[in-house]
């Protein structure tokens, strides 16, 4: 049996899907289906161990959103229900949702055999405590109003014009209807792959996610229905030259140097590695503004997916699983896929890690709904976004980077506040005195963040302050609130075999990628704790890729070297010696 994901979707009415396997369903309630799974699953994903048995697959949750849910994603739920149904979850929803779907966008997906006839306008915060995987926005002017989904998922934008603003006689109408539509089928057609594909789910998973125990878990097919339970598949060993830890830009730029260098990189997404969607810290972002290249700004996401295309195109293998466990204790390093722990491990020459770090969150009420609509972790990212000009800001944290911060906001806001949670700033003298004495800076002590609450725009408006000294609670007008509490590097996996300063940081030599390990580097956030830009992360994955092509060919010239003064002692003696380790990287 074979089945691959994807479809397409005939504008004849007929849909063809290129998703052919034999299917048993769950209950409804579970969202799990099994299926059997063939040698290399064409999902657009690349795996690098061969699939033979039956494994349990759970369905992602898409959400497409526009303003009003009555057209343009009523229209697009129907599509791309009819083509991938079988192997996600589809939804719509909107900000401001107009309580009815269009006749008319009934009608002409009736034509094609879609019926919507059943759909109900509904509000995005229907939907705020479902796990959503992906969203996909269809306004046609997504700079304006477009709803913004809080939250870390995957994020894409196919705009469209909204054919309920048609003018004209009623055959005119229809007609603009109907463009939208071909224009809804076709673009999802061309982007089979921007759909997540089904979520392969372990014991471990399963534990989580429905509350089963071990055994249960185990043998979660068997209880629940007739079919097979699943086995979590053995890898076979695979070596690579040079393997690659993450998925921001430090780590596509460093696959982009190393593929064209031929050396064949495998590149390690991860899924949902760190809690955040393939793509790192950007996928969060709305816009980024200040990545040379683009001068009216680009999605965060969307920039990573540029990346990851341009890193594809030239030979990276990009892999969608997380390495859970690796061994760097002798060469070739070995590492552990998360859901084949046990198996045999895959191997490697040379390691880049660019797992990146998160920004640290405070969980305030009303976080998720406000995050990125008036909330963010990074000043210098969004603080020159349009809905914080004017405005009043506040910004949280007593140290340097909190100080930075809110001056750097200044040049943006009307006022800034900076809550301090202790009677004194953390921050340098020099740093202290700059923020104090600026006139558009209110230094508030012994003050923490409350409740975060927006206007009818779905942006934030207003936030409470408490004194923890006198518990008195105030409620203060705020459009945009910064966290500077620190950033959690992403390091967990090579803890204890990897130097790392105080704050859990990466220690690379100065000016270079090495770590305390010869033949593995470290580029992007995961060693910089200073910067924590795109820009800079790309800047020192380049450099990590060029260490490493440095080292792979130092490495190859001395076995080579080696093994012909081996062969010329064992013509001498009659018998061969041990190699010796590599020693270390000249440039150390």
């Amino acid at each position: 049996m074979v089945a691959e994901a994807g479809a397409t979707y005939n504008l004849n009415g007929t849909h063809q899907s290129t998703f052919k396997s034999d299917i048993q369903e769950r209950p409804a309630r579970t969202n799990v289906i099994v299926l059997q799974v063939p040698t290399r699953r064409q999902t657009g994903l690349k795996f690098r161990h061969t699939l033979t048995s039956v494994r349990c697959i759970m369905k992602s949750n898409v959400l497409i959103l526009c303003t009003g849910n009555s057209c343009r994603s009523h229209m697009a739920e129907g599509i791309l229900n009819a083509t991938a149904g079988d192997l996600i979850n589809v939804h719509s929803a909107g900000s401001k949702p107009a309580g009815f779907v269009h006749p008319k966008a009934i009608e002409v997906l009736k034509e094609i055999n879609v019926d919507i006839s059943s759909h109900t306008s509904k509000h995005m915060n229907t939907f705020l405590d479902s796990q959503i995987a992906t969203v996909i926005t269809v306004c046609g002017n997504v700079d304006q109003v477009c709803p913004f989904y809080p939250g870390q998922v995957n994020r894409h934008h196919w705009g469209f014009d909204d054919p309920a603003h048609a003018k004209g006689s009623e055959e005119q109408v229809l007609a603009e209807f109907r463009r939208v539509r071909d224009e809804i089928c076709k673009v999802f057609e061309a982007q089979p792959n921007r759909f997540p594909p089904p979520f392969t789910a372990s014991p471990t998973l399963l534990r989580s996610s429905m509350g089963l125990t071990p055994v249960a878990a185990a043998s979660f097919t068997k209880s629940k229905s007739t079919a097979p339970a699943p086995v979590i598949v053995s890898s076979r060993t695979m070596h690579s030259k040079v393997v690659i830890i993450g998925s921001g830009p430090a780590a596509h730029t460093a696959a982009i140097y190393l593929s064209r260098a031929e050396l064949k990189p495998v590149l390690y997404e991860g899924m949902m590695a760190n809690g955040i969607a393939a793509g790192g810290q950007l996928t969060t972002t709305t816009d980024v503004e200040n990545f040379p290249g683009f001068p009216a700004g680009i999605g965060g996401m969307a920039l990573m997916e540029d990346m990851r295309k341009q890193s594809e195109r030239f030979g990276t293998e990009v892999v969608s699983e997380t390495i859970a466990k690796v061994d760097l204790s002798s060469r070739p390093f070995k590492y552990w896929l998360e859901y084949a722990e046990d198996a045999a491990p895959h191997t490697a020459d040379a390691l880049i890690i660019a797992t990146g770090a998160s920004a640290r969150r405070l969980n305030l009420p009303g976080e998720d709904r406000y995050w990125q609509n008036g909330i963010s972790a990074c000043a210098v990212c969004d603080g020159a976004v349009p809905i914080f000009r004017n405005k009043p800001l506040v910004v949280i944290g007593g140290g340097d980077s909190a100080a930075e911060e809110a001056l750097f906001l200044t040049k943006y806001g009307s006022h800034v506040i900076v809550l301090v949670r202790k009677d004194h700033l953390r921050a340098s003298k020099t740093m202290a005195k700059r923020l104090l004495s600026n006139k558009k800076v209110t230094v508030r002590f012994n003050s923490v963040g409350g409740e975060v609450t927006g206007d009818d725009h779905g942006l934030m408006s207003h936030m409470i302050v408490k004194n923890v000294v006198t518990g008195e609670e105030e409620t203060l007008a705020a459009n945009g609130l910064f966290y500077a509490v620190g950033h959690d590097p992403a390091t967990a996996l090579v803890k204890g075999q990897l130097e790392t300063d105080l704050e859990g940081y990466l220690v690379t030599k100065p000016g270079t990628s090495y770590t305390n390990v010869v033949g593995v580097f470290a580029a992007g956030d995961v060693q910089d704790k200073r910067y924590r830009q795109a820009i800079t992360s790309a800047g020192s994955g380049c450099i990590a890729a060029l260490e490493a092509e440095k080292y792979l060919s130092e490495l190859e010239d001395g076995e080579e070297q080696l093994k012909l003064e081996l062969e010329e002692k064992g013509a001498r003696k009659g018998a061969t010696e041990a190699a010796p380790e590599y020693g270390s990287n000249p440039l150390l």
